[in-house]
């Protein structure tokens, strides 16, 4: 897709679930990128964990998460480009469906929360979930790849 946009970019992705690290290690991936655009897939969902599972996590302690992740992500991506020139694409993904009605509103709160903080931030681009879903096509989720390797979402979705 690159080539075809005329932009001579590589893609190179970071270890599973280290958002975080790469926003904060000045040696990352993320931090060593000075040529090019860096990119963040996240939503919210994924740094809370199993909301609800064996763990009992009540309602207040599920809120109190969402806030907590809300506060270090905007912290994280501050804290990444007081130290890099390179332009930064946060693209905020949209939460799993069949989510209980409450939560999924947690999540989707502390995504906006997220985007309006991001883009006070010089160099950040934000990407509400509507605007990822505008620019790409097909199913979104897929259950079974959630389910067995917490990869919620298809192919041609991202």
């Amino acid at each position: 897709m690159l080539d075809a946009a005329g932009l001579a970019m590589g893609v190179r992705s970071a270890p599973y679930n280290q958002v975080f690290q790469e926003l904060l290690a000045p040696g990352s991936m993320l931090g060593a990128n000075t040529g090019g655009v860096n990119v963040v897939l996240a939503r919210v969902q994924d740094f809370i964990g199993e909301y609800g599972t064996a763990d009992g996590t009540t309602a207040a302690a599920l809120a109190e998460r969402v806030d907590r992740v809300r506060v270090e992500l905007v912290d994280a991506v501050r804290h990444f480009m007081q130290r890099s020139a390179t332009p930064l694409v946060v693209a905020m993904l949209p939460s799993s469906p069949g989510l209980d009605p409450v939560v999924s509103k947690q999540y989707d709160d502390a995504h906006a929360e997220v985007e309006v903080a991001l883009a006070s931030i010089s160099g950040v681009l934000v990407m509400a979930p509507q605007a990822v879903d505008a620019l790409c096509a097909g199913e979104r989720f897929d259950a079974d790849a959630d389910r067995l390797a917490h990869i919620p979402f298809t192919d041609e979705y991202i």
